[in-house]
């Protein structure tokens, strides 16, 4: 029994310690502040903190993402863990809210106090202006050379197959009487004719008799 007496009082002792480390960083955490100057905008930032653990690094950071600060790195010096620093707001055409974060560690036991607040960044676009007049039209440009003339495409048509014959029309009027003067003239034409006629015929028939 008195050997248990000594092993149980030291780890009294340890729980204790425990228990009072856990309570300075509770107290800590709770304690640690940040203030923004201003609360909104879209250039620089100051940011004022207090009680953040003494001889501490201070990071900042940006919707959780670490950033530049000035000066760099931000060290607490003071015994009531103050420190000041300036940032560039880093998302300039991203109005909103955003979450801005100082995080430090307590040097005794590693323990991260992390205290975050809001920055909310103004939207410099503008309303869109009215148009403007349209502008009077600009002098015309050279004209280009004029470009090569094409090949020339013959295109010679295929006769297609000759189509069956129609049907015979209807006989046509009959044509008009000739005058008697024609007919006198075929008349003489005949009688001239058939006198030649004779004329040859006899004059061979007297050949063939006179031997």
């Amino acid at each position: 029994m008195k050997r248990i007496a000594p092993l149980a009082l030291a780890g009294l002792l340890v729980a204790t310690l425990a228990i009072s480390l856990a309570a300075v960083s509770v107290s800590a955490q709770a304690a640690a502040t940040i203030t923004l100057s201003p609360r909104s905008g879209f250039a620089a930032i100051t940011i004022s903190g207090t009680g953040f653990p003494m001889y501490s690094t201070v990071q900042i950071a940006w919707d959780q993402t670490v950033i530049p600060t000035v000066p760099s790195p931000v060290t607490v010096t003071s015994q009531t863990g103050t420190f000041t620093c300036i940032i560039t707001v880093p998302t300039q055409t991203n109005p909103g809210e955003h979450i801005v974060t100082a995080s430090a560690q307590l040097a005794s036991t590693g323990t991260p106090v992390t205290v975050s607040t809001t920055f909310r960044v103004d939207d410099m676009t503008g309303k869109q202006g009215p148009a403007g007049p349209t502008g009077p039209a600009g002098p015309t440009g050279p004209q280009g050379p004029a470009g090569s003339s094409g090949s020339a495409i013959t295109i010679t048509p295929t006769p297609g197959p000759q189509g069956p014959a129609g049907p015979q029309g209807p006989a046509g009027p009959p044509g008009p009487a000739g005058s008697s003067a024609g007919t006198t003239l075929a008349i003489i034409a005949i009688v001239l004719a058939l006198a030649a006629l004779v004329l040859a015929i006899l004059s061979r028939v007297k050949k063939w008799v006179m031997g």
